[in-house]
């Protein structure tokens, strides 16, 4: 192979001759090898060229330049100028700012080979930290023939928005293809980094595909840049592959000549999820990136990586493309099946995986989709993914996916096959069709009026029903009583009257609920005693009226049960006053000494005797039977609580009996029923009222008695009065009337 040097001193005499053996590697010092100089020195603008006699490619040429007083290092490429198509460089990742920030100085340097001058021009497209990009011309610069110039472009770049840290840059020159060639950089102002932006033909670029290592430990930085060489929005991807997983921010569009730059540390630092809801783990530190456009036109895009470490003060460039674009692997829709209630909305999606030209699979990712539809749009419609539930019923969601497969045929050409596919998944739209509450362990529906009366404070297990299918998850809603999601709900009822419990998923279904009053002890209601009098001459009597109980009936659902409750039983005594038969000396007092004492004599006889006598009042028959009146309230209430215990522990099966009054028909019949504790209760009252004594000197004597002496005292003045003699007075001043229920009670167990 042939190499010419120029830009030495001294200058290079003539072209070096030098022979390569097979696969032999050679390091070659440009002063002592090429120029033949050692004490000479390279000077800062200068060149290269290197002929060889193989097949084309079989030779590879890297220069390494280092100037370490000054801590710089580059290393460049060789480009064979032959296989220019344009007269144009691109490059993808110029970066106007170190990564803590610091300014960096843009340097462009040019080589014209051609045997007339050449002029060079260009421009930057920065990109800023929203994703918006602006433009900086770069002048025309003349480069003579055979020469070589580098051209600062520090003062371009100074006023540019300080969120402008990267860009891409794009060069032109007027000599034929291949005659220019460049090399571009951005120096530290220490020197410790030399970022070197590899250069291409976009003409003769390779494909839009490609991949490089990632690395993320300590300082370590990778950074994704890829350019969009067109002058149309395009679309691209890039993954990260690791020990146990990967991560896909997904497909992203990228603007006419725009450069993006995708940091996969600060993803993993800030476990920013990528579409599918993956994070990178923080434990690790190593991965292979792989990239690639979409679409169906081939060479759209440039991308490369560039690995940074600030303390170590190292930056490395990959640029490695693969034979072609990433072909689409798999595609499906996502979920297949979905379940919202009116109204509601849900996401579908579309998902592809990829492979790259060497079978290696990548994805799953976020497709994207060329139409949505629906099958059923009076169920069901859909926009860009979001399908909004408008009634019930099932429809099928379809997306029509763009898919794309790259045939390689070699020497840099590939060819795509482009379609479209249609997947599918499905939706239910579900409303509540009904509610249903439970007895016992049943399932039952509720009936058009509701249900109940309830047991106040027990509780009642509702259920709604959808539509059809099943509800999605947290749905339906509940409110009125009954508060919280889920498709059952179990409601404790305290508070009586009329209550509702409604089940809402996009439509409302509401059922009452009759509350029964809390349940607490009542006392007998007793109505004054029903008197009668009567002109004969007998006795006057008292006895006790039947019990008239009031039932309710109230529904424990959880035991399955009608419960009895008492509301109210009425209680009194009957009773008849004999008028006749006897003088009353109210009515018609004494006219003499001897009916004065006779009268006397025969009332105090009244407690004594326990016989009514000629000489009586209406009244002190009223006293004695209002006396077994009293008697038989203090008896009645005495037997009345166990026998309202007994009543309330009365039930029958809800589920046999449709309504209350059905089952408190059942409960009163029964052989043991309400009716047989009512009869119980009044034979034992009646039973014990009737050891209490009516005779003389006994309680009710001496409450009619009581009413006598009255009289007695009134007779005794009007002989006074008369100057009757004789005449007696009360026998009995204080009978006793106290303790009207003065037997022990015996034991009772209804």
């Amino acid at each position: 192979m042939t190499i010419e040097v120029e830009g030495t001193a001294p200058s290079q005499h003539e072209p070096v001759n030098i022979a390569l053996a097979p696969w032999e590697t050679r390091v070659l010092d440009i002063m002592n090898d090429l120029v033949g100089h050692g004490n000479g020195y390279v000077k800062s603008e200068g060149g290269i060229s290197i002929t060889h006699s193989g097949a084309p490619g079989a030779v590879l040429a890297r220069m390494f330049i280092s100037e370490p007083g000054k801590g710089y290092s580059a290393a460049n490429s060789f480009i064979d100028p032959e296989t220019t198509a344009s007269q144009r460089w691109h490059g993808s990742g110029l970066r106007l700012k170190n990564l803590d920030g610091a300014k960096l100085e843009p340097v462009m340097t040019v080589r014209n080979t051609a045997p007339g001058l050449s002029r060079i021009q260009g421009r930057i497209i920065y990109t800023r930290s929203d994703g918006t990009t602006g433009t900086v011309d770069i002048p025309q610069k003349p480069v003579a023939a055979g020469k070589t110039k580098t051209f600062s472009m520090e003062n371009l770049v100074k006023n540019l928005p300080s969120d402008a840290t990267y860009g891409g840059i794009e060069l032109e020159y007027d000599t034929p293809n291949g005659t220019v060639v460049t090399s571009v950089q951005s120096i530290s102002q220490n020197g410790d980094h030399v970022f070197q932006v590899p250069m291409f033909d976009p003409q003769n670029m390779p494909s839009s595909a490609g991949g490089a290592p990632w690395k993320g430990e300590s300082d370590n930085r990778t950074i994704v840049y890829i350019k969009n060489e067109t002058d149309m929005s395009r679309n691209f991807i890039v993954h990260l592959k690791y020990d146990g997983g990967q991560y896909t921010p997904g497909i992203k569009e990228i603007k006419p000549r725009q450069t993006v730059a995708i940091d996969f540390q600060e993803l993993r630092d800030r476990q920013i999820p990528d579409d599918m809801g993956s994070v990178i783990p923080l434990d690790i530190m190593t991965g292979q990136i792989a990239w690639s456009a979409r679409g169906r036109e081939a060479k759209t895009l440039s991308g490369r990586s560039e690995q940074i470490s600030m303390y170590g003060g190292v930056v490395n460039t990959y640029s490695c493309f693969n034979c072609c674009e990433n072909s689409t692997a798999d595609t499906w829709i996502n979920p297949q099946a979905a379940a919202i209630v009116r109204e509601a909305e849900t996401w579908f999606m579309a998902n592809q995986t990829e492979t790259n030209c060497y079978q290696q699979q990548y994805g799953p990712f976020v497709a994207n989709v060329s139409m949505w539809s629906s099958t059923e749009t009076d169920v069901a419609t859909v926009s860009d993914g979001l399908v909004y539930g408008a009634g019930v019923g099932y429809s099928e969601i379809g997306a029509t996916v763009p898919t794309v497969l790259w045939f390689h045929w070699g020497g840099g050409y590939c060819e795509p096959w482009y379609d479209e596919v249609y997947r599918h998944g499905s939706v239910e739209v579900v409303g509540v069709e009904k509610i249903q509450y439970k007895v016992g362990s049943t399932w039952t529906d509720i009936p058009s009026g509701g249900i109940g009366p309830v047991c106040n404070g027990t509780s009642v297990s509702f259920k709604a029903i959808p539509t059809s299918g099943s509800f999605p998850s947290s749905q339906p809603t509940w409110s009125g009583d009954a508060s919280g999601n889920g498709v059952e709900k179990t409601v404790t009822f305290s508070t009586a009257g009329s209550r509702t419990v409604s089940a809402t998923a996009g439509n409302s279904v509401s059922t009452m609920v009759n509350v029964g009053p809390a349940n607490a002890n009542i006392t007998l209601t007793w109505l004054a005693p029903a008197v009668t009098t009567n002109t004969g001459s007998g006795q006057s009597t008292a006895s006790a009226a039947p019990f008239v109980p009031e039932y309710i009936a109230c529904a424990d659902l959880g035991t399955n049960e009608w419960k009895l409750r008492v509301k109210k039983v009425e209680a009194k005594t009957n009773i008849t006053i004999y008028t006749g038969g006897f003088r009353d000396p109210s009515a018609n007092p004494p006219i003499s000494q001897t009916e004065a004492i006779d009268a006397n004599t025969k009332m105090n006889a009244y407690y004594t005797s326990g016989v009514k006598q000629s000489w009586h009042t209406t009244a002190a028959s009223e006293a004695h039977e209002n006396y077994h009146n009293t008697e038989w309230t203090c008896t009645a209430n005495h037997y009345w609580g166990p026998t309202e215990t007994a009543l309330e522990l009365l039930k029958v099966s809800y589920a046999s009996y449709n309504s209350e009054a059905a089952a408190i028909t059942q409960i009163k019949a029964a052989a043991t029923g309400a009716d047989a504790k009512m009869a119980a209760f009044r034979t034992a009252s009646l039973t014990y009222w009737g050891t209490l004594a009516d005779n003389a000197a006994s309680r009710p004597y001496a409450a009619g008695q009581i009413v006598l002496n009255g009289h007695i005292s009134t007779i005794v003045t009007l002989a006074a009065t008369n100057n009757w003699t004789g005449v007696p007075g009360v026998a009995t001043a204080n009978p006793n009337v106290a303790n009207p229920c003065y037997q022990q009670f015996s034991a009772y167990n209804p």
